[in-house]
């Protein structure tokens, strides 16, 4: 048996991704996925993550915004004013973590990228 494989449902949603889909659908794919399942949103986590995709994030003294935001469901246009899954979490956390300034207090486990 294979030590790494994706699992069927997770196969079937990447599957039904429409055809011209961008880095944030493909990613927001991929964190709902059934390898993801177990994550959960801490309480604590709530506010830190919400402020990284608010772009209101504060590391040194500057703000800075992620390239891609979780979108509001119901206007696509709009950034989502609260991070309420482990999927958005793990959205936010892989669009974070190549900038650095996942250095949050809160205690988000993440390893920083060298």
């Amino acid at each position: 048996m294979a030590r790494h494989y994706i699992r069927f449902k997770t196969m079937v949603a990447m599957c039904d991704t429409p055809s011209p889909a961008g880095l944030p659908e493909l990613l927001m794919t991929i964190a709902g996925s059934a390898e993801f399942s177990g994550i959960k949103l801490r309480r604590s986590e709530k506010k830190p993550l919400n402020a990284i995709n608010k772009g209101s994030n504060v590391e040194g003294g500057k703000a800075h915004a992620v390239r891609f935001c979780v979108p509001d469901p119901h206007k696509p246009q709009k950034t989502k004013e609260r991070i309420g899954s482990g999927p958005e979490k793990i959205f936010i956390m892989v669009i974070d973590a190549p900038l650095g300034y996942f250095v949050v207090p809160g205690g988000i486990a993440c390893l920083p990228c060298s």
